[in-house]
């Protein structure tokens, strides 16, 4: 029998998961589909479209990542 996965744990892996996704983008964003079907992502890549190292998340994880803070500071979290 599987064990269910707490709401925490569902909401932290979905972070995780848009912060890895993300990463993973980085170094391809702006490139062409035809590019991707051509050379597929399958790992971290380093430099690519921004010239940043493997692993490096943009902006968009920041963002993601102040909302979070922000609603967990604020009204939102006392209507939990």
């Amino acid at each position: 029998m599987m064990k269910e996965i707490s709401f925490k744990d569902r909401v932290l892996g979905g972070l995780w998961g848009a912060i890895v996704g993300d990463a993973l983008g980085v170094p391809v964003e702006f490139t062409s589909r035809e590019e991707r079907e051509r050379d597929p992502v399958t790992d971290m890549r380093a430099y690519g479209t921004h010239h940043r190292p493997a692993g490096t998340w943009s902006d968009d994880s920041y963002l993601l990542l102040c909302t979070v803070d922000s609603l967990l500071d604020g009204e939102f979290a006392r209507l939990t």
